[in-house]
């Protein structure tokens, strides 16, 4: 995890992780739910939809972990995903939504920027 202290971008994202080969002995692991907008970015999938925006969320998320994950997150700080989501905070509860639906021209340059 790395705490965001740099401006333009602490002003709205709290902090990063990353999950580089991260296996486990189980298929499946839960992430406890979170109040928190997410920015999820699977650097696995060369898909522009396996970049998601995720919600607050009230119930687990549920991670396949049978296969190593490359996983890169920001986890945005309150009210500071709009920017990125552009909608009310509310619409996105309990929901995963492809960056992309957003942002339909930036996502795949924002991916190659970061698989760099």
């Amino acid at each position: 995890m790395y705490r965001v202290w740099r401006k333009p971008l602490s002003a709205y994202v709290d902090y990063l992780w990353v999950a580089e080969g991260y296996v486990q002995p189980h298929a499946r692991e839960f992430v406890l739910p979170s109040g928190s907008l997410t920015l999820v970015i699977d650097l696995d999938v060369e898909r522009v939809d396996a970049i998601l925006i995720c919600g607050a969320r009230s119930q687990p998320l549920v991670l396949g972990t049978s296969k190593p994950l490359r996983l890169m997150a920001a986890v945005f700080k309150p009210g500071g995903g709009f920017p990125f989501a552009e909608c009310p905070a509310g619409e996105l509860q309990n929901l995963q939504v492809p960056l992309v639906a957003f942002w339909p021209s930036e996502t795949a340059e924002l991916r190659e920027h970061l698989l760099e």
